[in-house]
């Protein structure tokens, strides 16, 4: 959904077109925090050598998750984002696949407060709220398309995928294709500046969404 080449004649057409991923696996929170700590390491080397080691991470995808828990009950792992943040790194995370409030009965990461964190639910082909995903008008920012997205599937197959796992990559592959605009003053912002100029590529997205007042 992010990054599956396009204009070649095979499968599926991704977000960005020419795109690398860094794919991390973490099934406890201490892997998370882990893994996390290793991107903004690599962005960091980025940033001080001025593109000569490390990694240009711009965005880090977050189709997990924890049903139930609120950012206070997880603060080691909460205070990743504004870590990641400060190198320059947006996260798009996708809500819980349960028709609940996560303001009222919590979801981890979404409930988290931090200005680097971008907040999705998963909606059908009529940009509603599919019937699966939860809302919560303080935590969630945005809904994207997430419901029957067609797209690769292991063993080199294709498929639909459901859910807000779909929906977090379609976010995320969106701030990844800002950073890709042709555009040498933010290109030079995203190494001097890379925390203001994260702000500025939420604050686009955020500006560009169509209210839906559902």
């Amino acid at each position: 959904i992010g990054g599956a080449k396009g204009n070649n004649g095979i499968g599926v057409t991704g977000i960005n077109w020419d795109i690398e991923l860094m794919v991390l696996e973490a099934r406890m929170v201490s892997e998370i925090i882990a893994a996390y700590e290793y991107i903004i390491d690599q962005r960091a080397l980025y940033n001080e050598t001025g593109g000569q080691q490390g990694a240009f991470v711009v965005a880090t995808n977050a189709s997990f998750g924890i049903n139930k828990l609120h950012c206070s009950d997880q603060p080691l792992w909460g205070e990743m984002d504004d870590k990641l943040g400060e190198q320059g790194i947006l996260t798009a995370a996708g809500t819980a696949n349960n028709a609940w409030d996560v303001d009222a009965e919590g979801d981890m990461p979404t409930t988290c407060p931090s200005e680097y964190l971008m907040t999705v639910l998963n909606t059908n082909d009529l940009a509603e709220r599919s019937i699966g995903s939860a809302s919560g008008a303080q935590s969630l920012d945005m809904g994207a398309p997430g419901q029957n997205s067609f797209t690769t599937k292991p063993f080199d197959q294709y498929g639909n995928f459901n859910g807000n796992s779909a929906a977090a990559p379609h976010l995320a592959g969106a701030i990844a294709l800002l950073y890709s605009l042709p555009c040498k003053s933010f290109a030079s912002e995203a190494l001097i500046t890379p925390e203001a100029t994260a702000k500025k590529v939420r604050d686009a997205l955020f500006s560009g969404v169509d209210p839906v007042a559902a």
